[in-house]
């Protein structure tokens, strides 16, 4: 990818155990965020990113997926336009956008007790876990 663009990544298996329940007719896993019939239910302070990315500079992937707990924030390190601040909720274990980590999933749940996808985690080339933020491009 160019430095900026996003890059979806395939489902992985963090989908298939990630969201059980909820009130809802979607019969995806989890349907995507839509800010016209969703923006007074969306939490949050309820988030996280899923990522199957490496969790260190050496490369080396952790085993399974990694699931990292963001809260929406005010600005990131390095923000552009069209895109939105998340920041993990425990800034002391060391999480940060890492290289294969572009166009993770950020999950968001609603007051229906839902999950939705609302966005897709930035293209980041470094790993930098001194700065516990997310550039996050919102899906709608």
């Amino acid at each position: 990818t160019i430095q900026g663009d996003i890059a979806v990544i395939p489902p992985s298996p963090l989908g298939s155990f990630l969201f059980q329940g909820g009130q809802s007719d979607c019969e995806a896993v989890a349907c995507t965020y839509n800010s016209a019939t969703m923006a007074s239910e969306i939490d949050f302070t309820n988030c996280y990113i899923a990522s199957t990315g490496v969790t260190d500079q050496t490369g080396v992937s952790s085993p399974g997926g990694n699931m990292v707990p963001v809260v929406k924030g005010e600005s990131c390190s390095g923000s552009s336009s069209g895109t939105e601040c998340f920041i993990a909720l425990d800034p002391t274990l060391e999480q940060g956008s890492c290289s294969s980590d572009s166009g993770a999933p950020v999950y968001c749940a609603l007051s229906t007790g839902e999950t939705v996808l609302y966005g897709l985690l930035k293209f980041s080339q470094l790993c930098d876990t001194n700065d516990p933020t997310f550039n996050v491009v919102p899906i709608n």
